[in-house]
C-alpha cells in the first residue's frame, strides 16, 4: 500500500500484513537463513500515520511478523530500532530487541555513546524485553570492552568481523566450547550512584551491572569526555545485592579484595582505555565457589553443587574462596594441586574430560 509519505508499505491489515512477510520469510528459509533481525520497526507514524489508529496498526504488523517467523524460524528474531512504545507493548512473542545506534568500528566517540544508550535504554526496555547491544567487530580497538558489554548485557552475542579477522581469544570469555553463551539473569543497566549523573563529565566511573545468581557481574568505565581520570567506589549498596561481606574479584587483573557489611573497594580510572571487570560474590561460611576464572560470567560456570562438591560445565581453572585452609581436592575421582598463592581464593586445574566434578577437602585450624 501507499504510506502516509507515498512509500510503498506492507499494508497493515493482519491477513495481508502475513501475506508479505510469510512470502519474504519462506524465501530466507530456503535460502539458508537461520533467524532475521527486523529493522527500522519505529517508522509506523511516519509511514501510516493518519491511515488508521497507531496501536491497531502496530498490533497487527507485530502479530504478522511474528507468525511468520514463528514459522519459519522459530521465533528467533530481533527486533531492531523499535523502541517505540506502539512497538514495546505490541509484541506477542519474540522476545529480544535492539537498544542503540548502529556499530561503528574503530571509533572511541562512538563507544562512550553506544555504552550509555544500551545501558540507560536497558533500564526502560529491559522491563519488556531482553536487549541486544548490536553487532561488534573482534578485530576493533574497542574489542575488549565490547566483549565485556555483551557479558554484563543479558543479551545475544553476534559478530559481524571482516573474513579471517576474527579473534578467537576475544569471544571465549563469552562462551563454553560448545558455543553456549553464559548469559547474566537480566539485562544490564546502570548501578543506582549513576542514574541521576552525567558521566561524561560527573568525574566519576560510569558502572554497568547485572545478576548472575546471588552474585553481581559489573562493567566499570571512564567515560569522562576531557580524558580526565576519574575516581569512585564499588559497594553492594547500587547493586540490588544484600548487604553482606563479598568478594570483589576483579578479573582482568586478577585482583580480589574481601568487602565486609558496608565497605566498598576504591576505583580510580586513568583514561578511557583503563576499565575494570569485577564479580561480586556473597560469601558462605567456609566454601564459596566463583566459577572458571577464563570466562567473564565464571559463576554460570557451575552446573549444579552439593556442599562442597561443585560440577562444572566444562574444563578450566576452577576459583573458589575457602575460609579454611585446604587438606586436598578431588576431580573427577582423582586428586589434583590447588594453588594456594593468593589464599583464601585458591585454583584448580580441571582439563580432564568431562563431567566434571570437583570435590574440595577442607582441614580444621590447628
Amino acid at each position: 500500500m501507499k504510506g502516509s509519505s507515498g512509500q510503498l508499505v506492507p499494508d497493515w491489515h493482519f491477513e495481508k500484513a502475513f501475506r508479505y512477510y510469510e512470502g519474504w520469510h519462506r524465501f530466507l528459509k530456503e535460502c539458508g537463513v537461520a533467524f532475521v533481525k527486523i529493522d527500522n520497526q519505529s517508522t509506523l507514524e511516519r509511514n501510516y500515520g493518519g491511515k488508521a489508529p497507531i496501536g491497531e496498526v502496530a498490533e497487527n504488523l507485530h502479530k504478522a511478523i511474528e507468525a511468520s517467523t514463528g514459522l519459519y524460524f522459530d521465533q528467533a528474531v530481533i527486533n531492531c530500532m523499535g523502541m517505540a512504545g506502539e512497538n514495546m507493548w505490541n509484541r506477542p512473542a519474540t522476545a529480544v530487541s535492539r537498544c542503540s545506534d548502529d556499530f561503528l568500528p574503530e571509533n572511541r566517540e562512538w563507544f562512550t555513546k553506544h555504552i550509555l544508550q544500551c545501558s540507560y535504554n536497558s533500564l526502560v526496555q529491559g522491563n519488556f524485553l531482553w536487549c541486544d547491544w548490536d553487532m561488534w567487530w573482534t578485530s576493533d580497538g574497542q574489542a575488549l570492552k565490547n566483549s565485556l558489554l555483551r557479558a554484563v548485557s543479558g543479551g545475544p552475542v553476534y559478530v559481524s568481523d571482516r573474513l579471517g579477522e576474527s579473534r578467537k581469544e576475544i569471544l571465549e570469555p563469552l562462551v563454553l566450547s560448545d558455543g553456549r553463551v553464559l548469559r547474566c539473569d537480566r539485562p544490564g543497566v546502570p548501578a543506582a550512584d549513576c542514574l541521576l549523573e552525567d558521566p561524561v563529565e560527573s568525574g566519576k566511573p560510569f558502572k554497568v551491572y547485572s545478576t548472575c545468581g546471588n552474585s553481581a557481574a559489573v562493567a566499570v568505565f571512564n567515560l569522562d569526555e576531557r580524558e580526565k581520570p576519574v575516581e569512585g567506589s564499588l559497594g553492594t549498596q547500587e547493586l540490588e545485592m544484600e548487604e553482606t561481606k563479598v568478594l570483589a574479584w576483579e578479573s582482568l587483573s586478577g585482583g580480589w579484595k574481601v568487602l565486609e557489611k558496608g565497605e566498598r573497594e576504591a576505583i580510580r580510572l586513568e583514561n578511557r582505555d583503563d576499565f575494570r571487570f569485577y564479580l561480586m560474590i556473597p560469601l558462605e561460611e567456609g566454601f564459596t565457589p566463583v566459577g572458571l576464572k577464563e570466562k567473564w560470567i565464571a559463576p554460570k560456570t557451575i552446573e549444579g553443587r552439593n556442599g562442597n562438591t561443585v560440577i562444572l560445565k566444562e574444563g578450566g581453572t576452577f576459583l573458589f574462596y575457602s575460609d579454611q585452609k585446604i587438606s586436598h581436592a578431588v576431580v573427577n575421582g582423582r586428586e589434583e594441586k590447588v594453588s594456594n598463592e593468593k589464599a583464601p581464593l585458591y585454583e584448580i586445574c580441571c582439563e580432564t574430560d568431562g563431567p566434571w566434578s570437583v570435590s574440595i577437602f577442607q582441614r580444621a585450624e590447628d
